[in-house]
Parts: structure tokens; sequence; C-alpha cells
């Protein structure tokens, strides 16, 4: 799963991720609360 972390985040700083959510509408949501989880430094 760490390696599906680290291709998301590559693909969110190369911009493709909104490519990715507009192929996959579906996986827009889901994409979004990972984010939110990925980016949990607060903790």
């Amino acid at each position: 799963m760490q390696q599906l972390d680290q291709a998301l985040l590559a693909l969110e700083q190369d911009g493709s991720i909104i490519r990715m959510a507009q192929r996959y509408g579906s996986v827009d949501p889901g994409s979004g609360s990972k984010n939110e989880a990925t980016s949990g430094n607060d903790l």
C-alpha cells in the first residue's frame, strides 16, 4: 500500500492526478479522502 501512496503523491505533484480523477470519476472522492489521510502531518 505504501507504493500506492507514493504513486498518488507523485501523481499529485505531477498534476496527473486530475486526469486520473477525470478518467475514474468514482475514484475522485476516494482519492480526496485518501489525500486528507496522507496529509495528516498535524498528528
